[in-house]
């Protein structure tokens, strides 16, 4: 009776380690680049294409992808290098901008399924040099105290 379990706890153990070798690991292709790049290429099936870019913080990332493909769907975001920290917002489904929060190496990364052919397009805003402002960052008549006030004066009293 020990035998009998033991071939079948053997057995169960080597088919869940057949079924684990069946699924596809996903390759990923990087690319370092400098910006402004356009680029046409194939990605999907067990790839995901990766562009790495430096941007320093202030600059404005801009990306569009074109799908030359019929019947298939391309998927890009933009990350930190090695984080899966997002920034930016989509501007439509094949557009993306957004301004660097702090300056390093980000990922242009993109996926497809079924496999497509994409174009990419990316390009840099220059870098502010001034912090933008508010209404509330404007001094009256240049003197030391900004033009807002608040009071917390009752009324009635």
């Amino acid at each position: 009776m020990k035998r009998l379990i033991l071939v079948f706890t053997v057995l169960l153990l080597f088919t869940k380690n057949l079924y684990a070798q069946d699924e596809p690991l996903s390759s990923k292709r990087v690319y370092p680049v400098s910006l402004p790049i356009e680029v046409s290429n194939t990605v999907g099936g067990t790839y995901l294409d990766s562009y790495v870019v430096h941007l320093k913080q202030g600059q404005e990332l801009h990306v569009q992808v074109e799908n030359k493909t019929d019947h298939s769907k391309v998927y890009f975001d933009t990350v930190l290098a090695g984080t899966e920290t997002r920034f930016g917002s989509d501007s439509s489904e094949n557009s993306w901008s957004g301004v660097v929060p702090k300056s390093g190496d980000y990922e242009i990364r993109l996926v497809a399924y079924p496999a497509a052919n994409y174009k990419l397009l990316a390009y840099l805003t220059p870098a502010r040099e001034d912090k933008p402002k508010s209404a509330f960052d404007h001094r009256v008549n240049n003197s030391p105290t900004l033009a807002y006030s608040y009071s917390r004066r009752r009324r009635g009293k």
